[in-house]
Parts: C-alpha cells; sequence; structure tokens
C-alpha cells in the first residue's frame, strides 16, 4: 500500500494543543484541499481532519472530510480508497494505537455504502448506506456530501504574498462548496489511554499490479 496523503492534530483538552509530524517509513506529503503534489484521484484528496471529546458526555468525535466540489457536481465515491483515522494515546506520538479505516463500495443498484473497521466500542465492521447514522454499540458512524466547514481567506492570503503585511478580507474561498465527510464518535474512555490524544488522517490504495 502506499500512503498518499498525511493531516495530524492533537486533542484540545485531554492534556494539551498542538500539530506534531509523523515519522513515516514511506514517503507521505502533508497537504489538505488539492495541494498534494500528486494524487491518483480526487478521492484521495483529504481536505481536513476533525477531532474533539466531551468529557461530561463521555463522547470522542472525529471528522475526515476529502475530494471537496463545487455545488452541483456529481457525487460520486470510489470502493479503490481506504481512509484512515489513526489515534496515538501513549507518550509515542510516532505509532497509532488505534487505526480506523474505512471504504466504500457500491452495490448493483448503484447504491453507495461504507464499511468501517477498527472503531473503538465495536464489537465489528460497522457496514451500510451512505447518508445512515450506522451505529454498534456507543460507536456511530455516517458519511455523506456536505458544506465544507473549512474557512479560507484565498484573497487575503494572495494580498499578503503579493505585499509581504498580513491581510484578511470577508472572503470565504470555500463558501458554497461542498466536500465528502466521514464522521465517527463513539465513547471517550474506549480511546484515551497514558498520554495525549493525538490523531491524523490518511488515504492509501493498492499499488499498481
Amino acid at each position: 500500500m502506499r500512503s498518499i496523503l498525511l493531516k495530524t492534530t492533537a486533542i484540545a483538552g485531554v492534556v494539551g494543543l498542538g500539530v506534531w509530524s509523523l515519522p513515516c517509513p514511506q514517503s507521505a506529503d502533508a497537504a489538505d484541499h488539492t495541494d498534494p503534489p500528486s494524487i491518483v484521484e480526487a478521492n484521495e484528496d483529504i481536505g481536513d481532519i476533525y477531532a474533539w471529546h466531551d468529557a461530561a458526555e463521555d463522547t470522542f468525535t472525529a471528522i475526515l472530510t476529502f475530494a471537496g466540489t463545487v455545488p452541483g457536481a456529481e457525487l460520486a465515491y470510489s470502493d479503490n480508497v481506504q481512509y484512515g483515522i489513526h489515534i496515538s494515546n501513549d507518550a509515542d506520538p510516532t505509532t497509532s494505537e488505534m487505526d480506523l479505516w474505512f471504504q466504500f463500495g457500491e452495490n448493483a443498484a448503484g447504491d453507495w455504502g461504507i464499511q468501517a473497521t477498527g472503531i473503538p466500542g465495536s464489537a465489528g465492521p460497522i457496514v451500510g448506506a451512505v447518508g445512515t447514522d450506522l451505529t454498534d454499540g456507543p460507536a456511530h458512524v455516517w458519511a455523506d456530501l456536505t458544506d465544507d466547514p473549512f474557512f479560507f481567506d484565498l484573497v487575503g492570503f494572495g494580498a499578503t504574498l503579493s505585499t509581504g503585511t498580513l491581510s484578511f478580507t470577508a472572503a470565504d474561498f470555500f463558501e458554497g462548496r461542498n466536500i465528502r465527510s466521514i464522521v465517527v464518535e463513539t465513547s471517550l474512555a474506549s480511546v484515551t489511554g497514558t498520554d495525549n490524544l493525538r490523531v491524523w488522517a490518511t488515504t492509501r490504495v493498492p499499488d499498481a499490479g
């Protein structure tokens, strides 16, 4: 397998907040929103990874977005791309203790579904239709097209680069754009360990041949 994209974050409120780099035995390019130097197909393109927890409700939530589109664009998934949300919860941030994998599939009628494996708190694979709240114990999985929640001032960014002066405008480049999202929620107790929770996401496809 080859990793295509890598994004990382840490969970605020568990122990700390931060972003860190992950040493990887294979090459990995950190990128977001059509930034990677090379992708085989748009479905490999990670948008963002969001993660948070609610200690009072004992919930941990992570959202992986990918393959952003403009409104009206045809919604399509790929059964060749695997999406990973990885969680480290001990003192070694270079390895994950939990690997949550998601893959889409299409039936003979053209309906798309998703299979989720490795979900903490779940007894086994969670499988069902896209756009459906799929549950197993405390674990929930949902995937579908959503509004892109990421805000990016492309106009201000361009002005900052050209003038050298920090510039902000009210223009959101992603306003009105859509993106595909995978949402997973489970019990906080099922993911916590001895240290910070660190979360990152990857996409991968089988090696050619």
